[in-house]
């Protein structure tokens, strides 16, 4: 080749030289043309012409005449989701413990979110129980079982009574001076210990005269309690600073209907 002469070069390269000051034109080729020029270029075996196929419809010439192809992007898919909630009204200094799926124990000390160490895979079962229950408090969970749906899990709410339940008298442990007492209940001593032969359903603005049926859940916002009632079907409040206690749903038929106050009908509640 002549000192005066050059070749274009790139990652195809073209045979014939042209003389130095020699204009040449670049020219976009068809899809057609594109592979047309691979394959002349190439010694082609079978798995490099299949690659050809694939890759046509991104292939195109440009400044240095080189073949382009774009790749699909990988996207990492998430195998394994956590499950986990709220925990509300947990006295200070005291523990609740919860289990998942019989086991994957967790301790828990404080309100606020939590979520259990062992992440499972999408369309596995999750049941959540409490194993032990805080020194004199109740905790219920909400949504406690379910499957996993492509996404972790943070609606186990756990919400914790305030007071502590005997048969039918609220015993009340806001006001603690060497023990418990009394917050209301009919008739039951400060003790509680004849609490258990007690039960029935009366409201009374005097607190030796209220009467409950088994309650089990109860709940607070800081001023009045709010008791699930079981063998009464009523859902009842109770004045924290009076003791006065009304019935705030439920008529007392173990049904489930729908209504406003006393016009609905509870089926043995149990959590509030």
């Amino acid at each position: 080749m002549s000192l005066n002469s050059h070749r274009l070069r790139g990652l195809l390269s073209f045979s014939k030289a042209i003389i130095m000051n020699t204009k040449y034109i670049k020219t976009q080729l068809t899809i057609v043309d594109c592979i047309m020029r691979i394959i002349a270029w190439g010694r082609i075996n079978l798995q490099f012409f299949v690659l050809v196929l694939i890759f046509a419809s991104y292939c195109r010439m440009d400044d240095a005449p080189r073949l382009k192809a774009m790749l699909p992007m990988l996207t990492t898919v998430n195998s394994s989701y956590t499950v986990g909630g709220t925990v509300t009204l947990l006295g200070t200094g005291r523990t609740i413990v919860v289990q998942n799926n019989a086991g994957n124990d967790l301790t828990i000390s404080a309100n606020g979110s939590y979520t259990f160490s062992s992440s499972l895979a999408n369309n596995a079962a999750y049941a959540v129980v409490i194993l032990t229950q805080p020194t004199g408090q109740t905790c219920a969970i909400s949504n406690p079982s379910g499957t996993i749906s492509g996404q972790s899990v943070t609606n186990v709410d756990i919400s914790c009574s305030i007071g502590i339940l005997s048969s039918g008298t609220i015993l009340n442990p806001l006001t603690l001076t060497g023990g418990v007492t009394t917050l209301n209940g009919s008739p039951c001593s400060a003790t509680g210990a004849n609490c258990a032969t007690i039960t029935g359903y009366a409201d009374s603005t005097t607190p030796d005269s209220v009467k409950f049926n088994v309650a089990e859940g109860l709940t607070t916002e800081g001023t009045n309690l709010y008791v699930a009632d079981k063998s009464n079907n009523r859902i009842r409040k109770v004045v924290i600073a009076t003791g006065a206690t009304t019935t705030l749903a439920g008529n007392g038929t173990n049904a489930k209907v729908d209504g406003t106050g006393t016009s609905a009908s509870l089926s043995q509640p149990r959590f509030i």
